[in-house]
């Protein structure tokens, strides 16, 4: 970043660093719970992080509680792109 290494590892380390699974959700909200693991927002949808599968029944759960309507939801496995965002954007400029 502007110049200067800020990750070098392999490309697993560097996945495991970051969640292991990202939902999309399309919804009006997410519950006030949820905001630490939005990764990105983009209008009314939502990409959460989450470390396991069994979470998306958490957030789900939560979702209902509040009565959130879901309008489009999408499971994905992390990628070697999102970690590149995530360390950019994480990483002091210098």
């Amino acid at each position: 970043k502007s110049g200067h290494v800020v990750a070098l590892d392999t490309t697993r380390n560097l996945l495991a660093r970051f969640a292991a699974l990202t939902v999309r959700v399309g919804a009006a909200r997410i519950p006030a719970s949820w905001q630490p693991r939005v990764l990105r927002q983009a209008g009314s949808l939502y990409w959460l992080g989450l470390t396991t599968h069994a979470e998306l029944e958490d957030l789900l759960a939560a979702l209902r509680l509040e009565g959130i309507a879901i309008d489009e939801l999408a499971l994905t496995e992390t990628d070697l792109e999102h970690a590149f965002v995530r360390i950019m954007s994480d990483a002091p400029a210098a």
